[in-house]
Formats: structure tokens, C-alpha cells, sequence
């Protein structure tokens, strides 16, 4: 029962893991740029980074993200 126990814990603990490296935040704004990375919900400083104009935009990273 204890391997048991063991197994199922090591299970979640893989799954979890999996499921983070494979997740990806992507930010859409009205003042974004679909040039820019998505990676931050908002324009930077020096305005050569934020989020992405389009949804399209974003759907697009993500495939490239998973290929």
C-alpha cells in the first residue's frame, strides 16, 4: 500500500510538472504591438516591449510556443 501511495504521489508530482513548463502567459492590450512580445501586460519604459495588439497575434505565438 505504501508503494502504492509512493507512485501516486511521484504521479502528481511529474503531471504538475509537466503542465507548468508547458504553460504560457500571453497579454492582448489596445495599446499593445503585435511586434512585440506578449510576455508583459503592458509597454515598458522605453516602449520596445509589451503586449500584443491582436488575439491572432497571440494564438500564433502560442502554436509557434509548442512547436
Amino acid at each position: 500500500m505504501r508503494l502504492i501511495s509512493s507512485i501516486g504521489l511521484i504521479s502528481v508530482f511529474v503531471l504538475e510538472l509537466c503542465r507548468t513548463s508547458l504553460a504560457a502567459d500571453f497579454y492582448v492590450a489596445t495599446n499593445g504591438l503585435d511586434a512585440w512580445s506578449g510576455e508583459v501586460d503592458f509597454p515598458n519604459h522605453a516602449e520596445s516591449n509589451g503586449s500584443f495588439a491582436s488575439i491572432g497575434r497571440a494564438r500564433d505565438a502560442e502554436l509557434v510556443r509548442r512547436d
